[in-house]
């Protein structure tokens, strides 16, 4: 941001401090970003089959059972957002369940294999369903 300060009032003269902190915060961002490995962007069917394909980072989860909503492990469930885009609802299995985050697990529809939908607690509803749905994926 050079020239966005008078340097008379705001310069390295006045704060040699701070100047020296920007310029070792910039070398450090240099140095990670040279050494992190190149981005790869995925197409949808390439995305899929890395997703579908990919071992569970959390395997399985615990059910909070002092949870007011009294949900078990395995249950039928769904669950949307309340905030925004409320019309689409997943289902599947309820994986975990604590004061943080709901865990579900559903079928990819391609694919057919088992992914973990995550989802935090504020801003969206879960609900126990009565027959098995279907996710969106």
């Amino acid at each position: 941001m050079e020239g966005a300060l008078p340097p008379s009032l705001f310069g390295m003269d006045n704060f040699p401090k701070v100047y020296a902190w920007i310029d070792r915060f910039s070398s450090a961002l240099k140095a990670a970003r040279n050494s992190a490995p190149k981005v790869v962007t995925l197409k949808g069917p390439e995305a899929i089959q890395h997703i579908t394909q990919a071992a569970f980072a959390e395997p399985g989860g615990e059910v909070d059972a002092q949870d007011p909503l009294g949900l078990k492990k395995g249950q039928d469930v769904e669950s949307w957002p309340i905030d925004s885009g409320f019309n689409h609802r997943d289902r599947g299995q309820l994986v975990a369940l604590t004061r943080q985050e709901v865990v579900l697990k559903a079928q990819a529809k391609i694919g057919h294999k088992d992914v973990h939908i995550h989802y935090p607690r504020t801003n969206f509803r879960i609900r126990a369903v009565s027959e098995g749905g279907e996710s969106k994926l």
